[in-house]
Formats: structure tokens, sequence, C-alpha cells
């Protein structure tokens, strides 16, 4: 079967790397494939394998003001025809309207990464990143909706190696209030306070990062805590951590977190949608109220006294995974989607 793989937006995140698990994952199922993306999108490094053909990058406005919308449906559409696939995937929703204008022969797809209705009304099928995402639609629409969770590769990730000394705990992401970075800045002065040996590494960009820094000088943090840039490679990231903590305020699934304990890294997260579909408390991992950080530093200052938890809940996070998150265990859920009539 003929598939469109399309997802618009440049940078790279969570939702580009599903998009391009997604084309993996439909390629190993033996259906032709065709990634569709933004001219320079940061995503085309990591397709330099694809033949050109069956690579495309589309300019166009993502806009639903008539005329704007127009153009880029005619874009679109000569790009579609050309190829002609009986299905389209759609990563992003804000697309799902130019897309039915521009290819209604084809089933449109709509995986919907976050907690957002938008646009939904003009796919044909549904696919939530997690249960507490299709909770959310189903509420808004009577499209069918499936729940097929991101994926990871297993062979891409290493086991676990020997804990550092002091324990060190990583955290990577954009750099904006959702996060809640400042949660675990909170959790370390309290770790500080009681005399903790540890350190905290956070890899990532954004336009509060400088805001960040100034807590880490304000609150004494600077021997503890280094931000370091956004990672290509996150496999060299875990390797430099014993422990993963997000910290988020919503999270629809958090991609990081299922590569973190096929790393077999320690994980902790706030219950905050997604990761309560991931982890299972105090069995593969930790978790706590959104924006507590007297529990996160409890669980912290648990882990750090107890090193034998940290590998004890890694390991079984990494069979967690393995069962539930894997490419493989993922692969008849959607290949029974794509057959769908």
């Amino acid at each position: 079967m003929r598939i469109v793989n399309i997802i618009s937006g440049k940078d790279f995140g969570g939702t580009k790397q599903a998009f391009l698990d997604y084309g993996a994952l439909m390629t190993s199922l033996g259906h032709d494939v065709h990634y569709v993306l933004k001219p320079h999108a940061k995503a085309l490094e990591y397709l330099q394998h694809i033949p050109s053909d069956h690579l495309h990058t589309q300019s166009y406005f993502r806009s639903t003001f008539q005329p704007v919308m127009q153009q880029s449906i005619h874009r679109l559409k000569r790009l579609l025809v050309s190829i002609r696939p009986h299905i389209i995937v759609a990563h992003k929703q804000i697309d799902l309207p130019l897309l039915k204008k521009a290819y209604p022969k084809a089933r449109l797809i709509a995986v919907v990464h976050g907690f957002n209705a938008r646009h939904i009304s003009n796919a044909d099928q549904i696919i939530a990143v997690s249960f507490a995402v299709k909770k959310f639609l189903s509420g808004h629409t009577s499209k069918p909706i499936s729940c097929i969770p991101n994926s990871v590769q297993l062979e891409h990730f290493k086991a676990y190696q020997t804990l550092h000394n002091p324990i060190t705990i990583g955290s990577m992401g954009v750099f904006r209030r959702k996060k809640q970075f400042e949660t675990l800045f909170r959790a370390c002065r309290i770790l500080k306070s009681n005399h903790e040996s540890f350190q905290v590494i956070i890899a990532g960009r954004g336009h509060r990062k400088y805001w960040l820094q100034c807590l880490i000088r304000l609150w004494g943090l600077h021997h503890h805590i280094k931000i370091i840039p956004w990672v290509k490679d996150k496999q060299c990231f875990f390797n430099l951590i014993d422990i993963y903590c997000i910290t988020s305020r919503t999270e629809s699934f958090n991609i990081s977190l299922i590569e973190a304990m096929a790393s077999q890294r320690c994980v902790i997260a706030s219950d905050c949608g997604g990761p309560r579909d991931i982890i299972l408390h105090n069995e593969t991992g930790y978790l706590f109220p959104v924006g507590c950080a007297e529990v996160l530093a409890s669980q912290l200052t648990d882990l750090i006294h107890h090193p034998h938890k940290i590998t004890t809940l890694s390991a079984a996070g990494f069979k967690r995974v393995k069962t539930c998150f894997s490419s493989h265990a993922l692969r008849s859920q959607l290949s029974e989607l794509l057959k769908t009539d």
C-alpha cells in the first residue's frame, strides 16, 4: 500500500521523532512509504538513507485563512497527485484541512500527539499516542480513535552501565513554562540543604534558558546543575546519567521517557497525563504530583541512599518498554489499523 507520511514544521522534537519511527515501522510492514517535510526541516538529516524519489519537500503556509489556504492546497495537491497515496498519515493537526481538500481520495489518518482537538473532524481515523489523549479526544469527536503509543527501536539503545559517583540526574526538553524545570531546581535546593551528594545535567534550548541560569546562581546550585545544548545523540546523554526526570505540567506521552527506559535508566516523572500510561509507580519508576518539589526530593533522596533501587527499577522499566513500547510490540496494532477499510 502506498502511504504518505507527512509532517510540517522545521524544528526537531518528540513529534518529529515519532514521524521518523512511523515511517520506519510502516516500511518494515511492507508498505511503500513516501516522506513529506518542509524544506530545511531538521528531520531531513535523519532521512539521508531514503531514496530520493520517496523523499519530498514542499513549502506551504499552514493557515486556514481562505486565500492563503487555497494556495497551500494547490501546492499539496500537485505533490499528492504525483504520488497517488492510498493513505496519508499526518502528524500535525493544522495540516488536516489542507490535506483533506488537496487529496480526498486517500484515507486520512491523524496521529494526535497532544491535548488538542482542532481540525480532527477532517480525519477519517485518529491515532492517540496515549489513553489520556484518547480520553480527551473522545469528548470532541465521534471519529474512530485507536490508542497506539509512540515506540522505540530497542537495538538503538545500550544496556545500563555502572552508576556514577555522585548519582547523576538528567532531564531534557524545550525551556518553556509547561516543562516546569523549576520544580527540579526546587527539589535540588532541598537535596543541597540536606547535604546530599548529586549532580544534574539538563539538555535543551529555549527562551527560558537565561531564567533557569539565573535561578541556578540565585539558589547557589551552580556546583550541582549544568545546562548543556540540545543533544542529537540521546544515547550519549543517557550514558551521562543514572536517573531521568520529567517535571512537566502536562505531557501527552513524552517519547524521551521510554527512550530512557530503553537505555535502562531509572525514571521519575510528574503524573501529568502521558507518563501515567508509561510508568507503573514503585514498579518501573516513580511518579510524583505535578509541581510538588518536596515529593520529588524525597524520591531522589531514596534513590541516592539506596542505589540498588535504581538498578532494580531500571531493569523493570526496560522490560516494560520491551513488552509495551517497542517497535516490535506495536507492529501488529499498526498493521491492523492500516488494513481497516
